[in-house]
């Protein structure tokens, strides 16, 4: 896949999930991630192709599988999930889950 496909589906996927991101911050229970979205700027998000593709072969599934997945991954962080607690991990990897099936299912 050429880097020129992954950065397109990189725009298509950040499109999707800033607007699910925006209906997810209603259900969470962060304080600032609203106020960052209200002033237009959650962070950055980098991923690295080549990266994606060896976790990818490590996962056992596509390199697009891969980068969809690292994209909700690292969006959900700019919105202040995470999972270093086990109740932080089962709630961020669900919506993560949720995402990912809305991405799929369109």
């Amino acid at each position: 896949m050429t880097r020129l496909v992954l950065a397109a589906l990189l725009s298509i996927a950040v499109a999707f999930l800033l607007t699910a991101a925006e209906a997810a911050i209603w259900r969470m229970s962060r304080v600032r991630a609203h106020e960052l979205l209200e002033e237009g700027m959650l962070g950055d998000l980098v991923l690295c192709p080549e990266v994606a593709e060896r976790q990818a072969v490590t996962a056992g599934h596509s390199t697009e599988a891969e980068i969809e997945l690292l994209t909700v991954h690292g969006i959900l962080h700019l919105l202040g999930y995470d999972h270093a607690e086990p109740e932080e991990h089962k709630e961020m990897f669900g919506l993560q889950d949720e995402l990912l099936a809305a991405w799929r299912a369109r």
